[in-house]
């Protein structure tokens, strides 16, 4: 069977950055304390920009890198962990921004919050690999900051909005996308959540179902008990162990959660890409966007073995292993 590859990456550009510092400022608390409780010293805002253009953006980038024409593309995945709106999904407005006309393509989306591109990914691979599709565009955008409560600094000072994407089809030059898994620990469904805009709370939410919390002892404990044995069980299955590996592409979900994934994981920090202290937690962006980080930065070697990785709200646990062509 022929393999996936992704042919080009992309990100959002020339977001308005937002300091710890001016938040502090803003949300009238203690100069410092944002940067303190978080770790992450900027991230980036969307300012005027909306959701379907940061998603534009990245997918228009994407398409540059690769070589491909919008005109090719047979679907676009869409992944947010909160969407431009609850119905219809967000990926038709990409199509109508990319010029795409009606009948064009399918496009849809996909929802698994900070593990979506991982979701999209392993979706847009296996149609691609069965020949049922020939290009897909994955974008991920979010405009998170619009959802946070600052009455709880140390978790609306993690997040920051942006837009990656990547385009996936069969071809020499990409990164080839091997084995994806996802594993789904529903104890921890209430640890992070957003409740309004759906059925469970209907069109009279209080407004306070409409920011985002999350319980970071009740993620952080699932998290340190399951996820190495997770990814150690998905290298051995393949065949491969972290040694193998030389470039890890995590989620960014935090300073403190990356360093104590990689002290957990035995994981040294030039093969670990870590953007969380200037980019916060990108939510279902940070994935592609410190991919093409990765990508762009040259930290991806030739023949190299590339392992994302990351969790998500659910609590869902995923890692894609990709490898870079020899030449």
């Amino acid at each position: 069977m022929p393999i996936a590859s992704i042919l080009g990456t992309g990100a959002a550009r020339d977001l308005p950055v937002a300091t710890s510092l001016a938040l502090d400022h803003q949300h009238d608390l203690a100069p410092g304390l944002t940067q303190r409780l978080t770790g992450v010293v900027q991230r980036p805002r969307a300012g005027a920009r909306d959701q379907v253009a940061l998603a534009t953006d990245a997918a228009l980038a994407a398409l540059a890198d690769s070589g491909c024409e919008a005109g090719t593309l047979d679907a676009i995945l869409h992944v947010a962990a909160v969407p431009y709106q609850t119905i219809p999904a967000t990926a038709p407005l990409v199509q109508r921004a990319l010029g795409l006309p009606d009948g064009a393509l399918a496009a849809y989306d996909i929802g698994a919050t900070c593990l979506g591109f991982l979701a999209a990914l392993q979706h847009a691979a296996a149609m691609v690999e069965t020949g049922r599709w020939e290009r897909v565009l994955v974008v991920a955008s979010e405009r998170i900051s619009d959802n946070l409560d600052w009455q709880v600094p140390s978790t609306a000072g993690l997040f920051g909005d942006g837009a990656g994407a990547a385009v996936v089809g069969l071809g020499p030059g990409g990164l080839q996308i091997g084995q994806v898994v996802l594993q789904t620990h529903p104890s921890g469904y209430e640890a992070a959540r957003l409740r309004a805009g759906g059925t469970r709370l209907g069109a009279g939410a209080p407004a306070e179902e409409t920011r985002f919390v999350m319980d970071g002892p009740a993620l952080f404990g699932l998290t340190r008990r399951r996820f190495e044995a997770f990814v150690q069980g998905n290298l051995r299955a393949a065949g491969l162990g972290l040694n193998d590996i030389d470039l890890i592409v995590p989620h960014q979900a935090s300073p403190v959660a990356l360093r104590l994934m990689a002290r957990a994981l035995g994981v040294e920090d030039d093969r670990l890409i870590d953007l969380s202290a200037t980019h916060g937690n990108q939510v279902a962006a940070s994935l592609p966007v410190t991919l093409d980080y990765a990508r762009r930065a040259g930290r991806i070697a030739p023949g190299a073995r590339v392992l994302m990785l990351g969790t998500a709200a659910g609590v869902t646990f995923g890692t894609a292993l990709l490898e870079a062509p020899c030449d």
